[in-house]
């Protein structure tokens, strides 16, 4: 449930996910702040969000460059260090 006060963390790595997109375009419409954090903040994720953080990396440790590997601990990472920052913050 969202309600008033609440921010939206969306992640999507590809940024292309139109259900992450009907998420944030619905909190919007809700006056809710919206914050992405995607490997292509061009793309409609990243343009949707009221902020976004770029997760970019260059290619994945996988040998193939298919299997999440670098891009879900570059999320990882700036999941925390966003959180740490709030934290520090309050």
């Amino acid at each position: 449930m969202l309600v008033p006060g609440d921010i939206v963390l969306a992640l999507s790595f590809s940024g292309e996910n139109p259900e992450v997109v009907r998420l944030i375009e619905f909190a919007r419409s809700r006056s809710l702040r919206t914050i992405a954090m995607t490997g292509s903040p061009s793309a409609p994720v990243g343009r949707a969000a009221d902020i976004c953080i770029s997760v970019a990396i260059s290619r994945e440790a996988c040998p193939l460059n298919l299997a999440p590997t670098a891009s879900t601990t570059a999320m990882l990472a700036m999941g925390d260090a966003l959180a740490m920052a709030v934290s520090e913050k309050r």
